[in-house]
C-alpha cells in the first residue's frame, strides 16, 4: 500500500522535473549572448556629397572612427529585438590630461543565425584639433570599452587599447581624475556618415539619447 501511494507522487514529480528541465533548456537557447571579436581605429575624412548648400563648401577634416565587430546568439526564432551598446572612450590629450567620452546606441532586430555584426562610434574633428592641436589623435592615446545590454542586463563587455591602459575602472572615473566632455563621441546617425554603408550596420532605434 505504501509503495502504491508513493508511485503517483513520484510520477508527478518526475513530470514536473522534466517540464522544468525543458523550460531551462529553452531559456538557455533563448538567452542572449554577445561576443566582441575585433576593434579598429580609423581616420576617415568628412564625406563630400555632390550637392552643397554653398559653392565653397567641402569636406576638410577627419573623424576618428571606432569600429567593433561582434557576434550575437540566442533570442527567439534567431532574432534579438534590440541590443544596446554603451561606449566609453578615454583619451589622453597632448597635455597629458585624460578626457572621458561616452555615448550609447540601440540597434533593432539583430539576427543571431551566425552572422557577424558591426557597430561604430565617431569622435568629432574639432575635438581632435582642440585637444591635440592637429587633425589626428594618436591611436596609442585612446582606450575603448563597450558594454552590450539586452533586456536591461549587461551580457558582455570588452576593452581595447593599443597601449597599456591607465588602470582601474577608468570608465567610471569622475572629475577631477578625468574631464568629461559631452557630445564629442557620436553614434553614426548623428554624423555625416549616417546615410552611408546602411546594410553594414543594424538599424538604429530613433531618438537614442547621447551623453
Amino acid at each position: 500500500m505504501e509503495s502504491s501511494t508513493r508511485s503517483p507522487r513520484f510520477c508527478a514529480l518526475l513530470v514536473l522535473s522534466l517540464f522544468l528541465a525543458g523550460g531551462l533548456r529553452a531559456q538557455n537557447r533563448n538567452r542572449a549572448r554577445i561576443k566582441f571579436t575585433e576593434f579598429e581605429l580609423n581616420n576617415v575624412p568628412t564625406p563630400e556629397y555632390k550637392d552643397t548648400t554653398h559653392g565653397r563648401a567641402k569636406g576638410e577634416h577627419e573623424w576618428l572612427q571606432i569600429l567593433t565587430e561582434y557576434e550575437a546568439s540566442g533570442g527567439k526564432g534567431g532574432w534579438l529585438d534590440q541590443i544596446e551598446l554603451r561606449w566609453y572612450v578615454l583619451v589622453k590629450t597632448a597635455r597629458e590630461d585624460f578626457i572621458l567620452l561616452q555615448t550609447k546606441v540601440v540597434y533593432l532586430d539583430v539576427e543571431t543565425k551566425g552572422e557577424k555584426h558591426n557597430a561604430v562610434a565617431y569622435i568629432r574633428p574639432a575635438f581632435s584639433r582642440r585637444y591635440f592641436d592637429k587633425e589626428r589623435i594618436p591611436k596609442g592615446n585612446v582606450w575603448v570599452r563597450v558594454e552590450a545590454v539586452v533586456n536591461g542586463q549587461v551580457v558582455e563587455t570588452e576593452s581595447y587599447g593599443r597601449s597599456k591602459s591607465p588602470g582601474g575602472k577608468w570608465w567610471l572615473a569622475k572629475e577631477p581624475r578625468v574631464k568629461h566632455v559631452a557630445h564629442a563621441l557620436l553614434t553614426r546617425d548623428r554624423t555625416p556618415f549616417a546615410p552611408m554603408d546602411y546594410d553594414f550596420y543594424e538599424h538604429i532605434k530613433p531618438s537614442t539619447g547621447i551623453r
